[in-house]
Formats: structure tokens, C-alpha cells, sequence
């Protein structure tokens, strides 16, 4: 439909030329020339039309998801959660048998992280850091969880801020984690790392 109209306007210019007497020289007349320039501006309009594509559907979806891989943990998203948080000495983790997660985490949905925040996370999880005291027990208030494009649940880290602890899944996991960065993470995404009640 577009190249039918860029050819009836070069068909009409041509026309419109051809009725022209000859000149000797470029000293045309007014009405040539606007018409030369009206028809140039036309064909570049029209053809910059149909260079123009609508965005493609895939690159879209590969921009929305984070698809990450660690090696020993492939996953799509990650959300972010606290639980117990009315129970100071519960030792229950967020994911429970057959993935179930803890009926008290906050929010139930949980809280995506963002690409920046995924990477931040890494740096906490995986590597090395220096060692850091920790008590005996475990009394987790917070969780991490790890989905992959189904919705499937791939791995997760429990951590209890107030003895020093973690538990992870799957094995690959830094054996200590950074656990200031974690604080700070959780804190950019608007949880908070403790109740001010067990104080």
C-alpha cells in the first residue's frame, strides 16, 4: 500500500516534469523547484515509514527476564521475604516440604530484585569473605528464593541476622556469607532486618 503511493507521486512528478519546456540552464522556475522538493520530501517520508518495524516480541522477553546462570544454580528471578516475624524463636525456613512456603512470610508474593540487586546478592552468596562469629542457634527471618521460568522453585538461603546463620540449597553456595551486604540489600528493598519487639 505504501509503495503504491510513493510510485503514483514519482509517476506525477514525472508527468509534471515532462510538461516542462527545456531549460539551457537551473534557473527554473518556482513552482518546479517547490514541486521537486515537495516530491523528494514525500518518498523520503514514505520510505522511512517502511523501514519502521515493531519491536521484537523475543528481545522484549529477554529484556524482562534475568535468566541467570551461577553455575550451580540456573534461575529466572529471585524474590526476597521475611517470616516469623511475630515468632522470635521460630526455626522454621521459608520453604518448607514439597516447596510450600512459610505460611507467615511478608509479602506473600514476595519482593523481586532487580538485575543491580541480583548482582549484589551474588557478591554476598558466592566467593569467599572473611569469617564472622555466629551462635548456636538458628532462627530464620529471612529468605531469599530462587524460580526459575516456571515458577519453580531452584534454590533458596534462609538467614537469621540474629545469630549469624544461614542455611542454602542447592550446594555451591559460599560457605560464609557477607552478611553486612545482605543486611543493606534487604534494607534497599524496603525490609527490615529486625523487630524492634525482641530488643
Amino acid at each position: 500500500m505504501i509503495w503504491k503511493g510513493v510510485a503514483s507521486v514519482l509517476r506525477n512528478l514525472k508527468n509534471y516534469i515532462s510538461r516542462q519546456p527545456a531549460k539551457d540552464n537551473f534557473n527554473c522556475n518556482m513552482p518546479y523547484l517547490q514541486t521537486i522538493f515537495l516530491g523528494t520530501v514525500l518518498v523520503t517520508a514514505f520510505c522511512g515509514c517502511t523501514t519502521s518495524k515493531e519491536p521484537d516480541q523475543d528481545n522484549l522477553t529477554s529484556l524482562t527476564q534475568t535468566r541467570q546462570d551461577w553455575g550451580f544454580i540456573q534461575f529466572s528471578k529471585v524474590k526476597a521475604y521475611r517470616m516469623n516475624w511475630t515468632d522470635e524463636d521460630a526455626s522454621n525456613g521459608l520453604v518448607g516440604e514439597k516447596n510450600k512456603l512459610n505460611r507467615s512470610r511478608i509479602p506473600k508474593n514476595g519482593i523481586n530484585l532487580n538485575l543491580d540487586q541480583i548482582s549484589l546478592l551474588r557478591e554476598a552468596v558466592t566467593g569467599s569473605h572473611p569469617d564472622h562469629p555466629a551462635a548456636g542457634c538458628f532462627n530464620p527471618h529471612h529468605a531469599f528464593v530462587f524460580y526459575d521460568d516456571q515458577e519453580n522453585i531452584v534454590g533458596h538461603i534462609d538467614i537469621c541476622f540474629r545469630c549469624s546463620n544461614y542455611r542454602k540449597e542447592p550446594v555451591g553456595f559460599a560457605q560464609i556469607f557477607n552478611l553486612g551486604k545482605l543486611a543493606s540489600l534487604f534494607r534497599n528493598l524496603n525490609i527490615p532486618v529486625s523487630n524492634p519487639k525482641w530488643n
